[in-house]
């Protein structure tokens, strides 16, 4: 599987755009939607939107093959963009060693889905509202579609500039506002 278009604008509303360098809650440098910057990396100029969201497509990949390796059971498209989401902001090595990962390959399904709220360390806000985003999407019925009013493109936000969801299924279906 492959994360949708939904799954991706997730995790660039929870991780937000920075055009430049900045240490993130572990103090590593980072930029763009999350991007943790690699030893032989340098941004002195910033990126573009256009920039960061390449980066994120490649860093996405590798929660991608995180889940698409550890995950054995059948996913929905909603589940696997959580998951996704997941893996992404704790690492594919949280994941596989994770009880919400045993649980799930075991078919627990709902088991599975209270585990989201376990990986709250920080204590925030904003982490407390990802992490329920994250199983809102998880459980979101099989058969639920989405109507064109909820698909609509990402657009941006014209009070901040950054990505925003906002009028799409995501603010209203999964229960999160956005700028």
């Amino acid at each position: 599987m492959r994360i949708s278009d939904n799954g991706l604008a997730l995790v660039e509303s929870f991780e937000g755009f920075h055009p430049v360098v900045y240490r993130d809650t572990a103090g590593l440098p980072t930029i763009g939607y999350g991007h943790r910057l690699k030893p032989f990396e340098a941004f002195p100029n910033g990126v573009t939107d256009k920039e960061a969201t390449a980066l994120l497509r490649e860093d996405v990949a590798t929660a991608e093959h995180a889940v698409n390796t550890f995950v054995k059971v059948p996913l929905t498209q909603g589940q696997y963009d959580s998951l996704v989401d997941f893996a992404y902001s704790v690492s594919g090595s949280s994941l596989e060693n994770s009880t919400l990962l045993r649980l799930l390959n075991g078919g627990k399904y709902e088991e599975a889905a209270a585990q989201f709220m376990l990986w709250d360390h920080a204590g925030s806000d904003g982490l407390r509202r990802r992490r329920e985003t994250e199983r809102a999407m998880f459980i979101l019925p099989r058969s639920r579609h989405l109507s064109p009013a909820e698909s609509r493109p990402v657009t941006k936000c014209i009070a901040c500039k950054t990505r925003s969801a906002q009028g799409r299924g995501a603010g209203s279906l999964w229960g999160i506002s956005y700028c």
